[in-house]
């Protein structure tokens, strides 16, 4: 039908008589066709053919020229008059009516009044004729009346409501819905669904409610084949629904339950497989390719996120939070469950899965019913739907967050309740014990995987929550949940994981049968390659595909365990498995096996690592995996060294090298020398891949030997470190029991490792000496493998040279660890000899021969013995070294002076770019082994030689250090790459989780950071010789005194220079304590310096003090402290450099170290802050400040001065004398800190300043010591009785005598920046404390004329002085009054002139100059016309926002306006007022809503009703606009001087009702625009919904909440006009009921229409209940008043809850006994609530209430109804009860009466009983605690309480079990504390 109305519309418009006549087409013409029956159907058809086209620019709006001259439509209206009618003509009249009604519905819009009259005629006269014509078999027929109907309805919220009132809902209308065109022409029911949309549309509330409870409209059309709707259709439901239902917050949840229920949820989701028809197009591109594909993706997404926001949002949704997670056995979301439940497609639709996913991820309550009352099967079973099952499981849980929020709530849960909602998001109530032994069962590997997949999923999940739950930081300050409870949660919530869990037997049973399975089908698969050879290639891809399935399921076995170890270790622990089985077919001992992936080889790696080192078998052989080897039998440890040297992954190694040392360390042999094992697995690494098996069979044999018999071989150890003992003491010249390290302590230490072994370690000092980190160097340094491995070299057959080559190596770099070498040396030395003596082949192997070379170097020249000669060929063959080590090795065996040689140290900084980190341990060790061999035989060099090479290896040694310092900061950008490959690896698989080793790697940088400059700075070399000759504590040595003090000197920069590069590393590591040795001997080394009188030079720093100044900063604070005390206190000639003639002294070195000190201590806010300077230290300060001239201990006294100003009495006197002396910025300003903080400083000052030349050097330099002066002078007035006052006056006197004229000359002159401030300000010093009259007379007549000028307001602080001292000669008073009057009024003039801008006015001086102008002005007389004049036009135009302006205009016209004598020239108030509200600013300062322009609003009405009052001719109705536009009905202070403004306008006869408009704020303004654009004709009055929109729901709840019950209504003569309340923080939150109750009273007249839900919803009924408990006579008359009205209305009105509401109100009645009765706040404020609970029948407390009145026929207004039953109920709901009764006493205790009230029932005994007992919770606590701080602030029972119930004494109580928070508790305690005072 569209597209032939198209064609006869294009066939017309191609006609030119058409195109002509068209414009010419009028109202008047169609009025008068109409008229005329023959052309009524012509002017019809003419009238909706140009109506389709407006609005249109070329076009006559023939609409709008109509309804023009006939809006009541009369003539179209007549054409329906009569019985019968022509279906045809009916068509055209109704859709005349519709063209007219859709153009006053859009952009007609100020014609609505025309659309109204005939929605009104329609409704009344034709709405039969309309519904009739619905059964109509003409299909456009019915759609026309549809259509007209919609276009009714657009119309607004009252068209709507009327319409929907007078319409008969009916099956027959509904049936409509049905009425489709399979052809795809609009229809019927897309004329129905517009219709019915149309009122969700226009309608108002109401309306919408009153549609969603009609099951004939919405869901009628919902029911009959949404799906097979069209696409625009579609769109157009799902959007209104959204915007106008969903998004709706006047709508309560409960009717959109009611109307969203499963089955119109099922036909939403219907759409899911939308098939309906494509009419519209999207901005998609695939709608070119393939529309109806695109257009069902873009329906599909439309429904999607329409449920996804309706189902999931518990904002605006029908989703419910239940706290309890579904434990609590409450119905909760049975809407959602149900749907969800219906929801078949989740398994096979992706967005019908997200939404299943999303709904219960925001209502976890569902998850254990949805399970169960699900359809999908979740019995395992090889089937593909069971797979998609569990896949949405996944999907499900994975959503649901890791860590439940039940840890998030403040509440208390029992523990079994707590369990039950940690389990509903980690276990799926489907995945049972009998699910995982089903699945692991079945023989089909694909089933076994997904069970597994799920084990590992929920086993993650569960290890993330414990993980959570034992970190204690969590629960240290958690005030629920004690670290107890949460460790008995943890403990049940493993043994509940437990029971659903398999057990670890049948798990690697899994692992098992699958090995043999494996092993079986490669025999096969073995046996028919051989038969049938060519038929190989043909059969790869199957094999292949299943082999990847099994690996996949192998490393999911490998990771379940891993778990299993975490979450459930009990059940590992029980397990007797003996897990080394599981690393058959991983490694063999070839290596890894090439067909195993490496996801299989970390699994397992990550297996043994988390798993207890008990559970495997490490040492014993195991049966190989390759039958091919020609040994049968590897222990598993020779696997794991397999696998480590094999494994061609950096992760792999990583994590073999790992469990090597765990292993190892796990075993107990290396408790203390397992960094050890690192070199021997480091040097494998480095052997050549074709010989490492041979290396790897040796080191295995080792250390199964060392295994078998540690004990053995600890013996051996101990032995060599006891003849190394021996031996040195022997070389000393010492007895044996003197030696470095006692026989006795290695013996007690092996003990000691017996007692460690079974476990007894917190008895550990009760065998002997604690094992120091020294102690444990010197007994044990180096490992029991040393010795086992040297015994079995000395066993290996020739042809195993690369064993030889590695274990040289090794040994080589254990060597280099050596803190004293010589054990291992005697060690070597002995194994070697035991070599020479074997029956082995005379030559050895050249690795042999050269450790034994390198080794001998330190071993005593009577221990040396050449076992072997070296060949020449095997040293001229070696290659040259490259690495560092390696460098220095050569460089140390060609003697320590080949150090020295350049070619050397150019191949060192070469070595040092190029190593890597784990190098650095080593190399740093290596070369503190050289220094201390340099230091032993440093005698033994030439002069300088020595030092020399000591300082080369000093400067390597920090070369290293920087290094690794700068190594650590290069890389650590690196980790972000790192971070992002293993993202990108994650995402494949999630068996890669725990590969991001960059965490890993970045703590083993630090620690190899931390570990390395441990080694260097508690080395013994450093330690020892660091400050040793300063501290005369030398190291035992040989060398001559010069020899001495060279060494020690060369150690001691050295150290001091690595200190300082390495203190700020160890400072950012929390690592200070390494050098805390050193500082101490700086410490020591310093104050033995100073406690010696050495003749040192006081300008050469000793090296004592280079290291104080470079580590103080490292130091103690308390030894700080005490060096800088003994500083401080050293005789002056010590702490001073004398000068030069002609030259000040400076300070020495130890002044200036102090100070140095001092200054850095104080600029460094990392460091500690404590005092440090006593009387004695500041008297050292004060001596070097007089003593010599350093600028920067003058800053630092001044620093100290001003941090510490009480320290200026600890100064001497002398310090303030020598300032004086010197006029510098920095000597001045400790001056006047002395003078301020010290009555001895200033009596010197004062007897300073009695000697004339003092006196004369002030006068003379007086802006020099201005400061000064003035700092004195303010102070000089304070009682002291420590200073004469005698002297005091004569030094007042003497500096007015010298000073008083020049500086009044100042004065009176140009003041400049500099001194605009200090000389005023000193002047008016000056006259307060000496002038009298005759002093300042020349100043009393020279100041006024030098007051208006604007260079300098400072000049005004004299006026206020000179006004005291003129305080006893009223006559001169008074003309300095007026003489200073109108000096003001022409400085403020000047003032607003010269700075035009406010903001960049001196508003400080203003206001000032504003407030004495105030105070000085007492009369109309003083002031003239013309200065009035331009002051108030000067100030209205550059100060209209200046609120001090503003409030001092306000005041002045009430003083110069007062009387009837006012001045003919000064300007009149009419024109005042003019100015004042004519004003530019004027509206926007009225309407401006911002909090900080608030006083500038507040005082430009306070001036506007200053003027009203003086002035009532001003009065104008139109002025009320601007008035209720500004005013906010509330009670903050410009609100309420608005309303006096409207009252006194009512009392000049100028009244609100004649203005016929009664809203205010923005919506006033909106109103007078509306109204002023259409004229009085259109203009339609404000609705009384309009006016109750207005009221703001949070503000009316604290009105009634804070109701003011003082206030009066009529405002009282002669008393504040302003209502206050100290009580509430803001009154702008509190709506005014002086404004509210008789706008109340307006609206409610008889003959007015109001909607009574609204009234109460809106909390106005409840404002006027609240109003029954004023103090104010007036208030509750008015208030009765409105209740009398409300009851008339509510009545005769029809809505559900009529009759409830009725009743409350008659029980109220019921209870008044007298007139005009106050009621108590209490009662006041259950009556509201209850009538908000009238309106929400899906609340528990409407049935309570409910069932309580209907059991009363009157209100008992003596006692608070039903508090026992409803505080101590126990039905299941008795804690809403509970809280609910409680929140009426919260907000309702407020007055005396009623505490009376409340005591008489005795309600705060009960209160303060049940709060003490183990029923009440914190919540019940808090809410008590909350009421009792409401009673606080009565009197009565702030004293009642206290005296009787002991409630302060129960407060304390409270306060100290935490209970109640501390600023709450001092609140309460106060107010019960000053309330029973009073």
């Amino acid at each position: 039908m569209v597209k032939k109305r198209r064609s006869e519309d294009s066939a017309e418009s191609d006609t030119p008589v058409k195109k002509e006549k068209l414009p010419e087409f009028n109202g008047t013409i169609f009025k008068a066709m109409l008229r005329e029956a023959t052309t009524a159907k012509k002017g019809l058809e003419t009238f909706i053919y140009t109506a389709k086209k407006l609005p249109c620019s070329d076009l006559y709006d023939v609409v709008e020229g109509y309804i023009k001259i006939s809006m009541e439509c009369a003539e179209i209206f007549k054409l329906l008059d009569g019985d019968k009618h022509n279906e045809s003509e009916t068509i055209l009249t109704f859709e005349s009516l519709e063209m007219i009604l859709l153009r006053t519905a859009s952009d007609l819009s100020h014609f609505n009044m025309v659309g109204s009259a005939i929605v009104k005629k329609m409704v009344s006269s034709y709405l039969k004729l309309v519904q009739g014509s619905l059964q109509s078999e003409n299909h456009r027929f019915v759609r026309q009346c549809l259509s007209l109907l919609s276009a009714m309805v657009s119309q607004g919220s009252d068209a709507a409501r009327e319409v929907l009132s007078h319409i008969q809902i009916n099956k027959a209308l509904s049936g409509l819905a049905k009425r489709k065109d399979k052809k795809g022409r609009p229809d019927v029911r897309m004329a129905y669904i517009q219709f019915v949309l149309s009122f969700l549309v226009s309608g108002d509330n109401a309306t919408i409610g009153q549609i969603l409870e009609s099951k004939e409209l919405l869901p009628e059309i919902l029911n009959t084949g949404l799906k097979e709707d069209r696409m625009s259709l579609v769109n157009l439901i799902l959007s209104t629904l959204k915007t106008r239902v969903l998004l709706n917050k006047v709508l309560s949840k409960t009717q959109k339950v009611r109307f969203f229920t499963p089955t119109v949820l099922a036909n939403i989701a219907s759409l899911y497989k939308w098939n309906g028809i494509v009419d519209a197009t999207t901005d998609d591109n695939r709608m070119e390719e393939n529309s109806e594909h695109a257009a069902l993706s873009v329906v599909r997404e439309l429904a999607h996120g329409f449920l996804l926001d309706l189902c999931c949002s518990r904002k605006r949704g029908i989703s419910f939070h239940d706290a309890s997670f579904g434990t609590a056995g409450r119905p909760g979301n049975i809407v959602l469950l149900q749907f969800l439940v219906g929801l078949k497609q989740a398994t096979e639709d992706e967005l019908v899965a997200e939404l299943v996913v999303k709904i219960l991820k925001a209502n976890p309550d569902l998850l254990a019913r949805y399970f169960k009352e699900t359809q999908f099967s979740y019995t395992p079973r090889l089937k593909s739907a069971w797979q998609d099952n569990v896949r949405l499981l996944k999907k499900i849980y994975e959503a649901q967050p890791e860590i439940s929020t039940v840890f998030q709530t403040g509440e208390v849960i029992p523990l079994p309740r707590l369990l039950s909602m940690v389990m509903v998001i980690s276990l799926p109530p489907v995945c049972n014990k009998t699910f995982f032994t089903q699945g692991l069962n079945l023989s089909n590997t694909t089933v076994q995987l997904t069970t597994l997949s799920v084990m590992n999923f929920i086993l993650k999940r569960a290890n993330k929550s414990i993980e959570y739950l034992l970190d204690k930081a969590e629960w240290h300050s958690s005030e629920v949940f004690s670290p107890d409870m949460i460790g008995d949660l943890v403990q049940q919530y493993r043994e509940t994981l437990s029971k659903i869990l398999p057990d670890m037997t049948s798990i690697v049973s899994q692992w098992q049968s699958l090995s043999k399975k494996e092993k079986t089908d490669s025999e096969e698969k073995k046996a028919e390659t051989e038969g049938n050879a060519e038929q190989t290639d043909n059969k790869n891809a199957l094999p292949v595909a299943e082999t990847a399935e099994i690996i996949v399921l192998k490393a999911l076995i490998l990771q379940v365990i891993c778990l299993y170890q975490k979450v459930v270790p009990h059940l590992v622990n029980q397990c007797k498995f003996d897990f080394s089985k599981l690393l058959k077919g991983i490694v063999s001992e070839k290596g890894m096996r090439q067909e195993v992936p490496p996801v299989l080889q970390y699994q397992i790696l990550q297996l043994a690592l988390e798993l207890p080192a008990s559970k495997f078998s490490w040492f014993r052989l195991q049966d190989s995996a390759d039958t091919e080897s020609s040994s049968a039998e590897k222990s598993v440890l020779y696997l794991l060294l397999k696998m480590f040297v094999s494994s061609s992954s950096s992760h792999l190694k990583t994590s073999t090298r790992m469990l090597v040392l765990k292993v190892l360390k796990d075993s107990g042999v290396f408790e203390f020398t397992w960094t050890e094992l690192e070199l021997w697995l480091d040097q494998l690494t480095k052997v050549e891949p074709n010989q490492q098996d041979t290396v790897i069979q040796f080191l295995e044999r080792v250390l199964v030997k060392v295994m078998c018999s540690s004990h053995t071989f600890t013996d051996k150890v101990a032995t060599l470190v006891q003849e190394a003992a021996y031996l040195q003491s022997n070389l000393s010249n010492q007895e044996g029991d003197a030696a470095s390290i006692p026989v006795s302590h290695i013996d007690d230490v092996l003990d000691m490792l017996d007692v460690i072994m079974d476990g007894n370690d917190g008895e550990m000092e009760q065998f002997g000496p604690s094992l120091s980190e020294d102690l444990i160097i010197q007994t044990f340094p180096f490992s029991v493998v040393v010795p086992a491995a040297l015994e079995a070299r000395n066993k290996l057959p020739a042809n195993k040279g690369v064993v030889l080559e590695y274990l040289s190596a090794v040994l080589t770099d254990v060597l280099h660890c050596q803190r004293e070498p010589l054990p291992l040396c005697l060690a070597l030395l002995q194994y070697d000899k035991e070599l020479v003596s074997s029956d082995l082949p005379p030559s050895p192997h050249p690795a042999i021969v050269h450790l034994h070379q390198y080794y001998s170097k330190w071993l005593p020249q009577q221990c040396c013995e050449e076992l072997f000669k070296s060949p020449e060929c095997d040293t001229k063959g070696l290659s040259s070294p490259k690495s560092y080590t390696a460098l220095i090795k050569a460089a140390y065996n060609q003697g320590p002076s080949a150090f020295l040689e350049d070619a050397l140290r150019k191949n060192v900084e070469e070595a040092l770019a190029s190593m890597s980190m784990d190098e650095f341990p080593v190399a740093i060790k290596q070369t503190l082994l050289y220094i201390k061999s340099t230091v032993e035989i440093f005698g033994t060099f030439s002069k300088n030689t020595g030092s020399a090479i000591l300082k080369t290896l000093m400067g390597q040694l920090q070369d290293l250090v920087v290094r690794l310092r700068d190594f650590e900061e290069t890389k650590k950008s690196e980790p972000t790459a790192a971070a992002a490959a293993a993202e990108n690896l994650q995402e494949g698989s999630d068996l890669f989780l725990e590969l991001n080793q960059s965490p890993r790697e970045e703590t083993n940088k630090e620690q190899i950071l931390v570990s390395a400059l441990g080694s260097i700075f508690k080395h013994p070399c450093l330690e020892q010789w660091f400050l040793a000759l300063e501290l005369s504590a030398l190291p035992p040595h040989s060398l001559n005194p010069v020899r001495l003090k060279r060494l020690c000197a060369q150690l001691t920069d050295d150290t001091l220079l690595l200190l300082k590069t390495s203190a700020p590393i160890l400072h950012d590591l929390s690592h200070l304590e390494f050098l805390h040795s050193y500082t101490g001997v700086v410490e020591k080394a310093v104050l033995k310096e100073l406690m010696e009188n050495s003749s040192q030079d006081a300008n050469t720093q000793s090296k004592p003090f280079q290291a104080l100044l470079s580590l103080h900063s490292y130091m103690d604070s308390s030894s700080l402290r005490e060096v800088v005390s003994k500083l401080l206190l050293l005789p002056r000639e010590r702490l001073i450099s004398p000068g030069s003639k002609g030259t000040h002294a400076q300070l020495s070195v130890y002044g200036n170290a102090a100070l140095q000190i001092l200054t850095e201590r104080k600029s460094n806010p990392s460091q500690d802050h404590s005092v440090f300077l006593t009387q004695s230290h500041l008297h050292g300060l004060s001596t070097l400040l007089l003593s010599c001239s350093s600028p920067a201990l003058e800053t630092f006294l001044y620093q100290t001065l001003s941090s510490d100003p009480g320290s200026a009495k600890l100064i001497h006197t002398d310090v303030l004398l020598h300032c004086l002396q010197r006029p510098h910025t920095d000597s001045q300003a400790i001056s006047s800190l002395l003078l301020r903080n010290s009555s001895t400083h200033r009596l010197c000052f004062e007897l300073w300043c009695l000697e004339p030349a003092n006196m004369a050097t002030l006068s003379d330099q007086t802006e020099t010591f201005l400061l000064l002066i003035n700092d004195y002078l303010q102070v000089a007035s304070r009682e002291d009785p420590a200073r004469p006052k005698d002297v005091q006056n004569e030094v007042l006197k003497s500096l007015k005598k010298a000073l008083l004229a020049k500086v009044s000359r100042c004065v009176l002159g140009t003041l400049t920046e500099e001194s605009g401030a200090q000389f005023p300000e000193t002047l008016a010093s000056l006259i307060k404390l000496s002038a009298n009259i005759q002093d300042i007379r020349d100043l009393i007549i020279s100041l006024p004329d030098a007051l208006h000028k604007v260079d300098s307001f400072e000049r005004w602080q004299i006026v206020e002085v000179i006004s005291e001292t003129l305080a006893d000669f009223p006559e001169e008073l008074d003309a300095w009054k007026k003489s200073v009057t109108a000096a003001a009024f022409k400085c403020l003039i000047a003032s607003f002139s010269h700075s035009k801008d406010q903001a960049t006015s001196p508003s400080e001086w203003e206001q000032s100059i504003l407030e004495k102008l105030h105070t000085l002005l007492t009369s109309a007389e003083d002031v003239t016309a013309s200065e009035w004049n331009t002051f108030v036009k000067n100030g209205l135009k550059y100060r209209y926002r200046d609120h001090h302006f503003l409030n001092t205009l306000t005041r002045l016209v009430d003083l110069i306006y007062d009387g009837s004598d006012v001045q003919k020239d000064l300007i009149p108030l009419s024109t005042l007022h003019m100015m004042a509200s004519s004003h530019s600013l004027f509206l926007p300062t009225m309407l401006d809503e911002e909090p900080s322009r608030c006083q500038v609003k507040e005082a430009l009405v306070s001036l506007l009703l200053c003027l009203v009052k003086k002035c009532p001719t001003v009065c104008n109705i139109n002025h009320f606009v601007v008035f209720l536009g500004a005013y906010g009905a509330t009670l903050n202070n410009s609100d309420q001087k608005l309303l006096l403004l409207l009252q006194e306008y009512e009392r000049n006869h100028v009244s609100l009702l004649k203005f016929q408009s009664f809203l205010w704020g923005r919506a006033a303004v909106e109103h007078h625009k509306t109204r002023m654009s259409l004229g009085a004709s259109l203009w339609k009055q404000a609705s009384s919904d309009d006016i109750l929109a207005l009221l703001k729901p949070e503000l009316m709840l604290q009105t009634i909440a804070r109701f003011p019950q003082q206030r009066k209504i009529i405002p009282q003569e002669g008393k504040e006009l302003l209502y206050s309340n100290d009580g509430v923080k803001d009154l702008g939150n509190v709506y005014d009921p002086c404004f509210l109750l008789p706008l109340f009273s307006v609206i409610l007249q008889p003959e007015c229409v109001i909607d009574c839900v609204k009234f109460v919803s809106s909390h106005a009924l409840g404002l006027t209940v609240m109003a029954l408990s004023s103090y104010d006579p007036k208030v509750r008359a008015a208030a009765y008043h409105v209740l009398s009205c409300f009851y008339q209305h509510l009545e005769g009105a029809r809505f559900r809850e009529k009759r409830q509401l009725l009743y409350l109100m008659d029980t109220v009645k019921n209870g008044i006994q007298t007139q005009n009765q106050r009621l108590p706040f209490v009662m006041t404020t259950y009556i509201s609530k209850v009538a908000q609970q009238m309106l929400k029948p899906e609340d528990h407390m409407y049935m309570v209430v409910n069932r309580f009145l209907l059991s009363h026929q009157s209100l008992d207004f003596r006692r608070v109804p039903e508090f026992f039953k409803l505080f101590y109920g126990f039905d299941l709901e008795h804690k809403m009860e509970r809280e609910w009764i409680l929140s009426v006493l919260e907000d309702g205790i407020g007055d005396g009466l009623c505490y009376d009230l409340c005591e008489r029932q005795g309600i705060f005994k009960s209160l303060l009983g049940f709060s003490s007992s183990p029923l009440c919770d914190q919540n019940f606590q808090a809410q008590i605690i909350r009421v009792l701080s409401q009673a606080a602030k009565v009197n009565k029972a702030a004293y009642n309480l206290t005296k009787n119930c002991g409630v302060l004494t129960w407060m304390i109580q409270m306060m100290e079990k935490r209970q109640v928070g501390p600023s709450l508790g001092f609140d309460i305690i106060y107010y019960y504390n000053y309330n029973h005072c009073k």
